[in-house]
């Protein structure tokens, strides 16, 4: 799945800090209906983030998560 991909891209950003960062579809919405998830367009690859740290760079941090999931879509067709 990508979502656990990109969160394993992430350095600054993590589970164990003072980020709150979910996968929605095996966490808060879980116990929801498949309609309502899609209605409220909650797919198995929406990641949840909200965040309160001091200043870091957080777009940063992001961005090499989503880097980290282009690497292993290379590394799997090569």
């Amino acid at each position: 799945m990508d979502a656990w991909v990109f969160l394993k891209g992430l350095e600054t950003l993590s589970l164990r800090m003072r980020a709150h960062i979910t996968l929605p579809a095996s966490t808060t919405h879980s116990r929801i209906s498949a309609d309502e998830c899609k209605a409220a367009d909650i797919g198995d690859e929406s990641i949840g983030v909200a965040v309160v740290l001091p200043p870091v760079d957080i777009i940063a941090d992001l961005a090499r998560g989503l880097d980290h999931i282009k690497k292993r879509a290379i590394e799997v067709l090569v």
